[in-house]
């Protein structure tokens, strides 16, 4: 019979193998058993006076390898003691203090720094197709909801989750119900005319406009503010930040319907030449007043 070296050697290898394995875990076992003891091992007064410096200062994995002890068992004293680590020590720090990701806590962009990254995103947006847009806006909105509970403005608390608007009833103003915290502030300012004699009155939302044999929406309007002057004369008053295709059928269509009806746009840069004195004209005023040398 012929002896097969191949077969010798293959042989000797696995036992080698199986004996290095037998000691590692024997050694884990031992590991294991030794932390066990020293888990249940009474701290002394100079050990508990030691940990109480030592753990939020070097954290985890030094003081189990000073004190001799078990994960479980540092934190379980940790917790019992009530010592937080000291988080830059610990791993969770680590990759702020790599090159290739800088630490930016406590630093601000410098205008300079914005406007290319303002300028960036415009060219980011104008290179992306409207289907990539549309997709990019649907998963905006998804994570807002999710992460919010809302998908507009994360400042402001609607009833609507897909809005941007403060709507809601205004104590000041008689618990009026308004759309938008910037119709409330245009009521107060309506108020603050009516009380220096500038007007006669104001009433919201106070008539709804039909277009009559029209097929298409929008098939009515209402205007946000109806302004009797002191003349007798009225005007109605629409506040529109934003103006949308919708918004801007509806102003053509009022122009056509009703020519004789006068209806004024309250857009945003009249709006802020009001807004600058809002604190001056209410206490109530709601948002930032913009710069007054603007």
């Amino acid at each position: 019979m012929r002896y097969n070296v191949n077969t010798r050697i293959s042989e000797n290898q696995i036992a080698l193998r199986g004996l290095h394995i037998f000691l590692v875990l024997t050694l884990y076992q031992l590991a294991r058993l030794y932390n066990f003891i020293m888990s249940g091992k009474a701290y002394s007064e100079e050990e508990i006076a030691e940990f109480r410096v030592y753990y939020p200062k070097y954290g985890l994995l030094a003081s189990m390898a000073r004190f001799h002890r078990s994960k479980g068992a540092i934190l379980n004293k940790a917790c019992r003691m009530r010592i937080k680590v000291d988080r830059t020590v610990e791993g969770f720090s680590k990759r702020y203090k790599r090159p290739s990701y800088p630490r930016f806590i406590g630093k601000h962009h410098t205008e300079e720094t914005k406007r290319k990254i303002g300028q960036n995103s415009l060219k980011m947006w104008e290179r992306m197709t409207p289907k990539q847009r549309k997709a990019l806006g649907y998963k905006v909105v998804q994570t807002k909801l999710k992460r919010y509970g809302r998908a507009g403005n994360i400042g402001y608390a609607p009833k609507s989750p897909y809005g941007n608007c403060r709507r809601g009833k205004r104590h000041d103003l008689n618990g009026q119900f308004f759309r938008s915290s910037w119709e409330a502030n245009w009521a107060r300012y309506l108020n603050f005319l009516k009380e220096n004699k500038e007007i006669k009155n104001w009433k919201y939302e106070a008539k709804i406009f039909r277009f009559k044999g029209v097929k298409r929406a929008p098939y009515s309007y209402m205007p946000d503010f109806k302004v009797t002057q002191n003349d007798g004369t009225v005007i109605y008053q629409e506040v529109k930040g934003w103006e949308r295709s919708k918004d801007r059928s509806k102003f053509k269509r009022m122009a056509k319907f009703f020519p004789k009806i006068k209806l004024e746009i309250i857009d945003q840069k009249r709006y802020n030449s009001v807004a600058k004195w809002g604190k001056a004209i209410s206490l109530f005023w709601e948002g930032k007043e913009p710069s007054r040398f603007i």
